[in-house]
């Protein structure tokens, strides 16, 4: 038997209904199991967003989708392009979208999954880097949903926030 959960708290079955290498994105997102797996990764990011905020920094929700991109780019095992130092030292957004490509790439770590042995033992594995990109598949998705039409839209970012602190 095998399962996922966060290393805090078990959050996926150890039998789930349906492989997740097998499932689309849309029935992903109505997969319960799953959708607790988004939890970590929307909390971080929330939670970034508030950092950024507190610094005098407006995060958008193309810098949402950018990050989720970088990140996953990071899993396919490509060379996150980086902005050049002195643009880092100049420009405080670039330096902390830097930062929080990173951050939210060490939300994978938090993430296992659970396997028994024969002998009852669990072993721990790391996430397989094909469910970490299905989960940020489906975080870009959403946020791509929720974007306004306006240049410098937040409406995912706004959502997510009211989401995640019970208000909607």
């Amino acid at each position: 038997m095998s399962g996922i959960f966060r290393r805090e708290a078990k959050v996926f079955p150890e039998k789930p209904e349906k492989p997740i290498s097998f499932m689309s994105k849309h029935n992903l997102m109505k997969d319960s199991a799953f959708a607790q797996l988004l939890y970590p990764v929307e909390k971080r990011l929330a939670e970034l967003d508030k950092e950024a905020a507190a610094q005098g920094i407006r995060l958008t929700d193309s810098n949402a989708r950018s990050i989720y991109v970088r990140v996953a780019n990071i899993a396919k095992g490509k060379t996150p392009a980086s902005k050049s130092a002195a643009s880092a030292n100049t420009n405080p957004k670039d330096a902390f979208l830097e930062r929080a490509v990173s951050e939210l790439a060490k939300v994978r770590d938090e993430i296992a999954e659970e396997s028994r042995r024969a002998d009852g033992s669990i072993e721990l594995r790391p996430l397989q880097a094909g469910i970490w990109l299905k989960i940020l598949g489906c975080l870009k998705e959403s946020c791509e949903i929720r974007t306004g039409f306006d240049a410098g839209s937040r409406g995912y970012l706004d959502f997510l926030g009211g989401f995640l602190e019970g208000k909607m």
